[in-house]
């Protein structure tokens, strides 16, 4: 099972590659980033310019999510 990896970025890197896991295919790695994109967004700390970039185990960039901030 191909391994992916989830990073906060803004335009550059800001968090550590800390997160990588096995899924399927690239669009369940993508799924799951929409997943941690959500929690994020729940984060007064976070800003809406921040994406998730998710890559394959080669390094390639596979896509992104937006973080859509919802402070209410």
């Amino acid at each position: 099972m191909p391994r992916y990896s989830f990073t906060l970025e803004e335009r550059v890197p800001i968090a550590p590659e800390d997160a990588t896991e096995d899924f399927a295919n690239n669009q369940a790695a993508l799924d799951h980033a929409n997943l941690i994109a959500k929690d994020l967004a729940r984060s007064k700390a976070a800003r809406d310019h921040l994406r998730i970039v998710v890559r394959n185990e080669a390094g390639k960039e596979i896509g992104d999510v937006p973080l859509q901030v919802d402070l209410r």
